[in-house]
């Protein structure tokens, strides 16, 4: 690879850029910041300028030349390559494809990436920028008031290129795309995966972040898709002043979102893509102190928790202590026979289920329906709110005003198609449903479930009555 070393004199503006960035590596008195994010170990850049690093990073050399232009668009790494901080900054023009080999970047180090420029791995390549607590590597814009685009990793050749991250912080990328259409890829970070929505193939592990801070985008902070996944030790992720939202992940990929902040951000939420047409493998969503934003564009369908038929492992769907659904479309939760939800809150932390409108209506979306009896499923100190609208599968159930049993489309908050071997609903609120607040729609006997939940602005039943055997009824069906 062949660096080229610009001689022309830089502006008064890139002297001032490049003073700045040694008076924030280089330990002197201006533009010193001691404040930390709490739990990172990272600086927290606040004032607009470089990291501070208590003087652990040497100075730059040629502090009043250029740095290091990397120009090496369409061409690729020859073998492994190491920026060296004492190089920097390392201005990226464009940058070579990083698809056999390593390109390490030094603690220490500053990249500076020119507009819309991205780096890009694949394949077998690997980017690794791993700095310390205090010799903090920093990728940012070269011009102020522009951005950059995105770090990169995708498939190649059947395998998915890694992105290795400790000590960094990514600050004004996520350049929009054309006529400020969203980027192709999107996010600062952005990891394809070689899945597809039905094969499920085993997920990769291909991006790794610990104490790393995203922030100043127009985009997404991280973006995975397609199988990529958070490596099993990634930690302490702040992603902060993402306009469109924290993150975009596939469904199936949350459980590996890693502990960190993620308040500050346009949506409020990390958006969950559906990326499958039925969740096979059991996972758990933890509680990362923002809501899960489920069904938003055109994922408007149902969430589908393990098979339709019983048979082989039960797949199930576990969700943490304070863990918030919201749905944005008005689809739900569908627990499949061969499918469970455990939803084991506590008093102090409840599990939320709720529509993700600014201004909820009753029905706003569908609700939890469970396709069979529930088997394993248990839903505990939880709240579901603004569901009840319609289900569209349903078994027998006796309607309260005509004292006869139908199979007409039911709506309940939470729906059962098949009779539960025990009432594994309890301690839980429903409020503003539009039609049951739980609804049992099968033939056989009754199982309660109203001693221990609470029912508020529920239009119909608390719940409704299931047909007995036979598809009969009683003569005075019960709606409490």
């Amino acid at each position: 690879m062949t660096h080229h070393h610009a001689v022309a004199a830089r502006t008064k503006l890139s002297f001032l850029l490049v003073a700045l960035l040694v008076a924030g590596c280089g330990g002197g008195a201006s533009g010193s910041n001691d404040e930390t994010d709490a739990g990172t170990g990272n600086p927290n850049p606040t004032d607009g300028g470089t990291p501070n690093n208590n003087g652990a990073c040497p100075a730059l050399t040629g502090a009043k030349g250029p740095g290091v232009v990397h120009d090496e668009g369409g061409e690729s790494l020859e073998a492994d390559t190491v920026w060296k901080a004492s190089d920097s900054p390392h201005i990226v023009a464009n940058a070579p494809n990083i698809d056999a080999f390593t390109l390490t970047i030094e603690p220490c180090a500053v990249v500076l990436l020119r507009d819309d420029r991205s780096i890009t791995v694949s394949g077998r390549g690997k980017l690794v920028a791993r700095g310390t607590a205090d010799k903090p590597i920093l990728f940012d814009s070269e011009e102020p008031g522009r951005q950059w685009s995105s770090l990169i990793a995708e498939s190649a050749n059947g395998e998915v290129g890694t992105i290795d991250l400790a000590h960094v912080t990514l600050r004004n990328g996520g350049k929009q795309g054309f006529l400020g259409t969203e980027n192709f890829f999107g996010g600062v970070v952005s990891v394809t995966g070689n899945d597809s929505l039905n094969e499920n193939k085993p997920r990769t592990p291909s991006l790794r972040v610990q104490n790393v801070i995203i922030e100043n985008t127009p985009d997404w902070g991280v973006r995975l898709r397609t199988g990529a996944v958070f490596s099993a030790d990634s930690t302490q992720l702040t992603i902060r002043n993402a306009i469109r939202g924290s993150m975009r992940v596939g469904f199936r990929l949350a459980d590996t979102i890693p502990s960190g902040s993620y308040t500050g951000n346009g949506a409020g939420d990390i958006v969950l893509k559906r990326d499958m047409d039925f969740l096979k493998d059991s996972m758990t969503l933890r509680d990362r102190g923002v809501p899960y934003r489920l069904n938003e564009g055109e994922d408007s369908d149902d969430f589908i928790i393990g098979a339709s038929t019983e048979g082989g492992a039960r797949t199930t769907l576990t969700l943490e202590p304070g863990v918030r659904l919201k749905m944005a479309g008005p689809k739900g939760l569908s627990i499949e026979k061969n499918g469970a939800l455990v939803a084991r809150g506590t008093a102090a932390k409840p599990i939320v289920f709720t529509s993700a409108a600014a201004s909820p209506a009753p029905g706003a979306w569908e609700g939890i329906a469970f396709r069979g009896s529930g088997r394993g499923s248990v839903i505990e100190h939880a709240e579901v709110s603004f569901a009840g609208g319609t289900w569209t599968s349903t078994g027998p159930y006796c309607d309260a005003s005509t004292g006869e049993a139908t199979y007409a489309r039911g709506h309940g908050a939470i729906s059962l198609a098949a009779q539960p071997e025990s009432q594994f609903i309890t301690h839980t609120r429903i409020t503003q449903s539009a039609r049951f607040g739980i609804h049992r729609a099968w033939s056989g006997s009754p199982v309660d479930f109203m001693s221990t939940n609470t029912f508020e602005s529920v239009a119909a039943c608390r719940q409704s009555y299931p047909a007995m055997e036979g598809d009969t009824c009683p003569a005075t069906v019960p709606c409490p």
